[in-house]
């Protein structure tokens, strides 16, 4: 089986907790919900309550059953920003309260899609930005992973 990162429900009201209820709202049981993202009953049950963690594609997949798209979300919250809906600040803010509740592997995961991505850009100023992004998480490796 393919290693794969982790997003760990913490708290009490933890992310497991609210996706439980909005899961109860759609009328799917917890074995309807493994079955679809093809993990364990258990696996779901001890999510729910913040007992043990999922995967990162076991969560994406889990969010999309239940009508959540992550990508899509991201993509709104940018669109905003670059209307001016939303602060830069704002923005950050938010991308850096993702990244904060990511696992190492899952946040230096992401980090290197936002260069890959960057390399991919069309006008030389996204590719110099990916490039600085690129060097200084070279120079402190941490800062992608801490």
């Amino acid at each position: 089986m393919n290693e794969d990162f982790t997003f760990q429900a913490q708290e009490p009201s933890n992310i497991g907790e609210k996706l439980a209820t909005l899961s109860k709202s759609k009328g799917l049981s917890q074995g309807k919900l493994a079955e679809k993202i093809d993990v364990s009953r258990v696996s779901i049950n001890r999510f729910f309550k913040g007992k043990s963690s999922l995967r990162t594609k076991d969560l994406v997949l889990l969010l999309k059953v239940l009508d959540i798209d992550l990508e899509q979300m991201i993509h709104q919250k940018l669109e905003a920003e670059s209307r001016g809906d939303a602060s830069q600040e704002e923005v950050y803010s938010d991308l850096i309260s993702v990244l904060d509740h990511l696992d190492n592997h899952a946040r230096s995961s992401v980090i290197e899609q936002v260069v890959w991505w960057g390399r991919c850009g069309l006008n030389e100023t996204t590719r110099k930005a990916s490039d600085r992004l690129h060097a200084t998480l070279n120079q402190n490796p941490l800062a992608g992973t801490a």
